[in-house]
Order: structure tokens, then sequence, then C-alpha cells
């Protein structure tokens, strides 16, 4: 695996030695870290989410913030042909985790046209109760558990998403088979 000493797109301008990759990873750690203590609390107000998210809120931040060049230094590198590699995970979870819950409360008559959703005339939102509403859903899917079928345990499915990042990493460095081998029956 090739190791990368310097990271000459970061490096300073006007003759001063480029960042090594440990210290722009430390810089982009700090700025999180400080971004998440000023205004995560608003950030989380503006999302509709409550105030018991920021530790999680946090730990996202943190992790994107280390690892943020990750993206970047594999084939998904943007450019038009090829989507984010965020989608990509993101694509894993993505019925699990949003489409059966809504499809099953849709199912358990939770949701009520007067107050959960907004009309227009060209259009339906989900209004402030709509948002509430779909948001604890996605909460208590992701406290749930489920058996990962590369490790044979349960496990929830915050745990299964970092995970399946971890297992992403190995399968760039040479261990191939283990990145998504979730199935839903």
């Amino acid at each position: 695996m090739t190791r990368f000493e310097r990271l000459w797109a970061k490096s300073p301008r006007g003759g001063e030695a480029p960042q090594s990759l440990v210290e722009h990873s430390r810089l982009a750690w700090e700025a999180g870290r400080e971004l998440v203590e000023r205004s995560g609390e608003r950030l989380l107000r503006f999302a509709g989410l409550r105030s018991t998210w920021l530790p999680a809120l946090a730990a996202a931040v943190a992790r994107a913030t280390f690892a943020h060049d990750l993206g970047k230094a594999n084939d998904h590198r943007p450019r038009s042909a090829s989507p984010p590699l965020v989608l990509d995970l993101m694509e894993l979870f993505r019925v699990s985790l949003c489409d059966l819950p809504l499809v099953a409360s849709l199912n358990r008559g939770q949701w009520r046209p007067d107050l959960h959703f907004t009309v227009t005339r060209d259009q339906a939102w989900l209004s402030s109760e709509g948002r509430r509403l779909a948001i604890d859903l996605y909460e208590r899917r992701l406290a749930e558990s489920w058996k990962h079928p590369v490790l044979g345990y349960s496990l929830s499915y915050v745990r299964a998403i970092e995970l399946e990042v971890r297992l992403l990493e190995k399968e760039w460095s040479g261990e191939a088979g283990l990145f998504a081998r979730s199935r839903l029956r």
C-alpha cells in the first residue's frame, strides 16, 4: 500500500513545508470538534432533531473530519460519471432503515393526512409533526438490532453502518469479499 508522506494539495502557499498527513488530519479533526461545540445544538434544532443527538453528531463529525479525504483517495473522486462514495454506503441501508419502517408505519395507520402533511396545489410536504414522526421512526430503527452476515452476531444499525465503513476499508486494502454482504430476506 502506498504511504503518503506529504499532502501536496494541502500545501501552504509561499514556500512553507507542506503539511504531513498526521498534521492535516489533526487540524481537520480540531475544526470538526470546534464546529460541534459552537454550532451543534443549533444544527440539530435546524434539522428538527432532539439535543439527545449531540453525542451522535459529535461522533459522526469526528469520524468524518478525521477521514474526510478517504473518498478522494479512491475511485469515487468527484466526476460526473461516478456518484459519491457516501451514496454507495447509504444504499446498503436505505431499504432496511428508511423504506421498511415507512411502509410498516403506513400499514399500521400511523400517518394522518390532516396532521402529518401540508398540501399545496401542486405538492404535499411533511408538516413539522410529520417530520417528527419520520425522525422518530428512523431513530427507533437505528436502535434495533439484527444479525450481521459476516460477524454472525447481532448489533444495532448504528454499529452496522460503522462496521460496513470499516469493511469497505478492508476491501480497498485487499481483503475482498467482506463489504456489502447483508441481504434482506
